[in-house]
């Protein structure tokens, strides 16, 4: 599983991208085997004074990505939250691909 994350609009770009990848890794680690790659927008809203964190998570049964967004004043509670968004979304795109069809 390959992250990639970017941080915009914040002083400690470097701090939150390291915790930013740890936080997605322990979110998604035990689903890394069916995941390709998650990129991670963190930007900061001045106006609204959030953090607003878009993941997107390439899956490798391909498909569209799973996606998953939060705001919150923290950055890191918003990308904890996404990430449990997407970890669920990707969850229930397992389980849906195992069921069977009967078309």
């Amino acid at each position: 599983m390959r992250i990639e994350c970017k941080v915009h609009g914040f002083a400690t770009g470097r701090e939150l991208r390291q915790r930013c990848d740890r936080s997605l890794r322990l979110a998604l680690g035990r689903l890394q085997t069916a995941i390709e790659r998650v990129s991670v927008t963190l930007e900061d809203a001045p106006d609204a004074r959030d953090a607003h964190c878009r993941v997107r998570a390439r899956l490798c049964v391909g498909g569209d990505p799973v996606l998953g967004e939060a705001r919150d004043p923290d950055p890191l509670t918003a990308v904890d939250r996404a990430a449990d968004r997407v970890r669920r979304g990707i969850r229930r795109r397992l389980e849906l691909s195992r069921e069977p069809r009967w078309d």
